[in-house]
C-alpha cells in the first residue's frame, strides 16, 4: 500500500485549553487517605464539605423554627411582627446560600482529588464530569470559556485555520463550538473540493463544529507515568462557501463514536508517547458526500495517532491509520502533526 506523507496538520495552540490532554503532576501523589463507608476518601475538602452539609443542615432547621413561630394574627402589630420575622427568614435564607456555594467549591476541589488518588474512576456524573474537564482541560473552574484553541493546519497542497470559539459544562457533557477555514492550492477544482473535505473530516469534521463530550472512563498510574481515557463523542457540523469551502450547497453532517487515549511517560514526565483511537458513525447531506467524493450517505470512519510530548508542552503526532467503510477514505495519507501546550 503506497502511503502519501502529507504535512497536513502542523498545529500551533495558542491557548491553554487545547483539545490535546495535557498530563500535569499528580496533586496526591505521596498521600494516604482513610476511605469510609461509602467509598469517599476523608480529604480534607471532605471533612470541611461534611462540616458545611451540618452547617446548612443547622440553619434549614433554624429557618423552619422561625417560620414556625411567627403568629399569623391579624392588625397592625402583627404585621410588624411579621415584617420583623421576614428580615430574619431573608438573612438565614442568605447564609444558607453562601454555605451551598462554598460547599460547592470545596466539593469540587473534593472530586478532582478523588479522581486523582483514584487509578480507575468509570462513569461519570455531573460532579465528576465537571471535574475531570478541570483536570485534563485546565478549565480552572470557569463554566464557560471564550476562544480556547486556536491553531492553522498547513499541507503539501492545502491548509486551514481552526478557532474553538466556546465551551462549557453542561450537565455531564463538556459542550464546544468551533470553526475552520480551509483551502487548497490544487488547480482542478474537483480534487480541490475533495482534499479540503477529506482535510475537515480529519481534523474537527467541518467549517463549523459543535462537539459534546462525556467522559467514560479514567485511569492512570499514582505518579501519572501512565494514563487511559474513554470518552463518547457527538458532533454536528456545517460547511459554508462563505467560510472558504468548496462547495456548492450547504453541507452538514452528525456523528457519534468512541475516542480511546493511553500513554506512557518517563518518570520524570518529560517525555511522553500516546496513542490516540477513535471511530464514528457519520451522517452527511447530499453535499457532504459529494464533497468527499463518497456514494453513501452513512458511513464509518476512525483513525490511530502516534505521538509524543516532549517536556510537557510540545507534542508531536502522526495519523497513521485510518478506517472507514468507504475505500477511498482508507489510510489515504500518514499525517504528521505538531502542537505547543500551556
Amino acid at each position: 500500500m503506497k502511503l502519501k506523507l502529507t504535512l497536513l496538520l502542523l498545529t500551533i495552540s495558542l491557548l491553554s485549553n487545547a483539545q490535546s490532554f495535557k498530563i500535569l503532576d499528580n496533586p496526591t501523589l505521596g498521600k494516604n487517605y482513610e476511605e469510609n463507608d461509602e467509598g469517599e476518601y476523608e480529604t480534607l475538602n471532605f471533612k470541611v464539605v461534611d462540616k458545611l452539609d451540618l452547617e446548612i443542615t443547622a440553619k434549614k432547621k433554624k429557618y423552619q423554627d422561625l417560620l414556625d413561630s411567627i403568629d399569623f394574627g391579624t392588625g397592625s402589630l402583627a404585621d410588624k411582627k411579621i415584617k420583623e420575622k421576614q428580615e430574619e427568614l431573608d438573612a438565614i435564607k442568605s447564609e444558607i446560600k453562601d454555605l451551598k456555594e462554598r460547599r460547592m467549591l470545596y466539593r469540587n476541589e473534593y472530586v478532582k482529588e478523588y479522581l486523582n488518588y483514584s487509578n480507575f474512576t468509570f462513569g461519570f456524573w455531573n460532579e465528576r464530569s465537571h471535574a475531570f474537564s478541570e483536570i485534563l482541560y485546565d478549565t480552572k473552574g470557569k463554566t464557560f470559556n471564550l476562544i480556547n484553541n486556536s491553531g492553522f493546519n498547513i499541507g503539501s497542497n492545502s491548509g486551514s485555520v481552526y478557532t474553538e470559539l466556546v465551551s462549557g459544562q453542561l450537565y455531564i457533557f463538556r459542550v464546544s463550538l468551533g470553526t475552520l477555514v480551509s483551502s487548497s492550492s490544487d488547480e482542478n477544482i474537483e480534487t480541490a473540493t475533495i482534499d479540503e473535505a477529506y482535510q475537515r473530516l480529519v481534523t474537527t469534521g467541518g467549517n463549523t463544529v459543535l462537539k459534546f463530550e462525556y467522559p467514560l472512563l479514567y485511569s492512570h498510574a499514582s505518579n501519572n507515568q501512565w494514563t487511559i481515557i474513554s470518552r463518547l463523542i457527538g458532533k454536528g457540523t456545517a460547511d459554508f462557501a462563505e467560510f472558504g469551502t468548496k462547495t456548492d450547497d450547504w453541507a452538514g453532517s452528525g456523528s457519534f463514536g468512541l475516542d480511546i487515549y493511553a500513554d506512557v511517560a518517563t518518570s520524570n514526565n518529560n517525555i511522553r508517547f500516546y496513542m490516540n483511537y477513535n471511530i464514528n458513525k457519520i451522517f452527511g447531506t447530499d453535499s457532504y458526500i459529494d464533497n468527499l467524493g463518497i456514494e453513501n450517505s452513512d458511513f464509518s470512519f476512525g483513525q490511530l495517532k502516534l505521538g509524543l510530548v516532549f517536556n510537557k508542552n510540545i507534542s508531536l503526532s502522526f495519523v497513521v491509520a485510518t478506517f472507514s467503510s468507504e475505500d477511498s477514505l482508507r489510510n489515504r495519507n500518514v499525517i504528521a502533526g505538531g502542537q505547543i501546550l500551556r
